[in-house]
């Protein structure tokens, strides 16, 4: 199953009826649901399951119908983590608070800058951690959202890739944006 997100709603795409959230969007035809069904689909409901036998393609050929963006940031532990990486109770994960909503920090990738280095200085220049202290590990995960993008006009689909980070310095010093 995959899914993308909007806003605060999520959109999965599944072969499997018995495995669907939410409200179902069917087509028997197969055809790629267009952005503006989608949308309205979602208009009184929070969770929204695009049901196909073949959810794979339509999954594929609605992301084909926006701008894709390439980013990346990172889930960020501070404090007595563990030396095998597993977490403890005195560890503390960063959030941070961006229009109204809490959130991890990301952003869109430099030209020639690769995931990691982006998820870095995301997350440095985001939320004040010297990038020095900050340890890229393993690759999390990676989500994808969907959005209009006012200033060019168009819609984006974002690839988020996230990572695994540490950081070494002393919380005390940091200075968020």
């Amino acid at each position: 199953m995959k899914r993308v997100y909007y806003a605060d709603k999520v959109i999965f795409f599944s072969p499997d009826f018995q495995t669907s959230e939410g409200k179902v969007l069917f087509d028997p035809a197969g055809e790629v649901p267009t952005i503006e069904r989608v949308l309205k689909a979602l208009d009184d409901t929070h969770r929204l399951t695009v049901w196909s036998p073949d959810a794979e393609a339509l999954f594929e050929g609605f992301c084909a119908r926006f701008t894709p963006v390439e980013a990346a940031g990172g889930v960020v532990f501070c404090g007595d983590g563990a030396s095998d990486g597993s977490r403890t109770s005195g560890e503390r994960v960063l959030m941070i608070r961006r229009r109204g909503f809490w959130d991890l920090p990301k952003g869109h990738r430099e030209e020639g800058e690769s995931l990691p280095e982006c998820a870095a200085r995301e997350v440095s220049e985001e939320s004040g951690l010297a990038e020095a202290s900050l340890e890229v590990g393993a690759e999390i995960a990676d989500t994808l959202h969907f959005y209009w993008y006012e200033r060019a006009a168009r819609w984006e689909m974002k690839r988020t890739t996230w990572y695994a980070m540490r950081y070494g310095g002393d919380p005390a010093d940091v200075a968020p944006q």
